[in-house]
């Protein structure tokens, strides 16, 4: 079994893989209102039996919503792997990402958990004082 590797903020920055910007609280709110858009898409989805459309809406609004921290710590993303380290290393031990919650991120992450990232982001929101 192959050993996992982690990846720190710095390392993100220098493999390009994230960029340093200034912290953008609209960024971060327009990212919240799109993953309640495909909160929205993906119920509809459900509801009319449309499963695999339903996770990949339910995959984009956990994306958005961990966007939204990224954006709030003044980072920028430049793959859907990026999201899921960064999490890792800034908030899995600090908070309630631990196990499978960070594997929704990642392309082998099949299953949908939206409830982690949502509650981190939450968290984070108390921790800036702007909830």
């Amino acid at each position: 079994m192959a050993k996992k590797t982690h990846y720190n903020i710095d390392r993100l920055l220098d493999e390009g893989l994230l960029r340093k910007i200034p912290a953008s609280r609209e960024k971060a709110e327009e990212n919240i209102r799109t993953a309640e858009s495909w909160i929205n898409e993906a119920e509809n989805n459900l509801r009319s039996n449309a499963f695999r459309s339903c996770i990949i809406s339910s995959y984009l609004a956990m994306f958005h919503s961990a966007r939204e921290i990224l954006f709030g710590d003044g980072f920028r993303e430049k793959s859907h792997f990026a999201v899921a380290r960064y999490l890792e290393d800034q908030y899995e031990k600090k908070t309630c990402l631990r196990g499978n919650g960070l594997n929704c991120l990642t392309i082998t992450g099949r299953h949908v958990m939206m409830t982690s990232t949502a509650r981190l982001s939450l968290q984070h929101k108390m921790m800036r004082g702007t909830l």
